[in-house]
């Protein structure tokens, strides 16, 4: 069984950032904050990875007026600037009353460091063509292997 590792949003570093910094991945993005493994790998196989980021509230804090563009969101790994095939989605927290956004995709780490992805993104006024990515690239989301399997009559014979 594969396990997921999560990746913690470090408050110093989630700052949506100008695209004219010279270590930017792409132009066409205007925004991006890193997410950060707390730990070291223990091993280099490659594994699942899922983020929770809230993207709408970084523009928020730096006064960036506008919505984020779900469709522009891309994963890139820090120290090769390397697109990573990554999957997002949106779930909305009862509890806390808004949309949370999680990314999922596949680190492939290096034994002993911590993993360190750039997470790009625009507003709605300056759109980018949505990522396409082969669904073998990506992570299963977190959806139930049998949905629906409740109303099976193999499971409930009492269901007509």
């Amino acid at each position: 069984m594969r396990r997921t590792i999560l990746l913690c949003v470090l408050a110093g570093a989630a700052t949506a950032m100008a695209a004219d910094e010279p270590s930017w991945w792409n132009p066409q993005w205007q925004y991006r904050t890193t997410v950060t493994r707390s730990t070291p790998y223990l091993d280099a196989a490659e594994c699942p990875v899922e983020v929770a980021v809230d993207l709408q509230r970084l523009l928020q804090c730096g006064g960036v007026k506008g919505r984020v563009a779900p469709a522009s969101v891309r994963v890139v790994e820090r120290s090769t600037k390397t697109e990573v095939p990554a999957a997002c989605r949106s779930e909305f927290n009862v509890p806390r009353n808004w949309q949370e956004l999680y990314l999922a995709w596949y680190a492939r780490p290096q034994l002993g460091q911590c993993g360190a992805y750039d997470v790009y993104f625009n507003t709605q006024d300056r759109p980018v063509p949505p990522a396409s990515y082969r669904d073998d690239q990506l992570p299963s989301e977190n959806l139930l292997a049998n949905p629906g399997g409740e109303r099976s009559k193999q499971i409930y014979p009492f269901v007509t």
